[in-house]
């Protein structure tokens, strides 16, 4: 996609934004309370236990993307299926 910006053009550029995962805070694992005082550990179900989930959006420039994600653990920059 391009855009037209003070009469010049530019490229709208996917990045991919990689965040902590909100469900277990980046550990990838959940602590479960199954009765007074007992507790059980599982995988995370949101980040199948990576600790971080990503997705794409696009934006003008990475610096755009760093406003609206400063807790991203990574964003990076996809022209043509490469890392920019």
């Amino acid at each position: 996609m391009t855009s037209s910006a003070a009469g010049g053009v530019y490229a709208m550029t996917d990045f991919r934004i990689t965040l902590p995962c909100a469900e277990c805070v980046g550990t990838g694992e959940i602590e479960n309370q199954i009765a007074a005082g007992d507790f059980s550990i599982s995988i995370c179900g949101l980040c199948w236990g990576n600790g971080f989930k990503s997705h794409t959006e696009m934006y003008d420039c990475i610096e755009d993307a760093r406003l609206d994600y400063p807790n991203a653990l990574g964003i990076e920059g996809e022209r043509g299926g490469r890392s920019v």
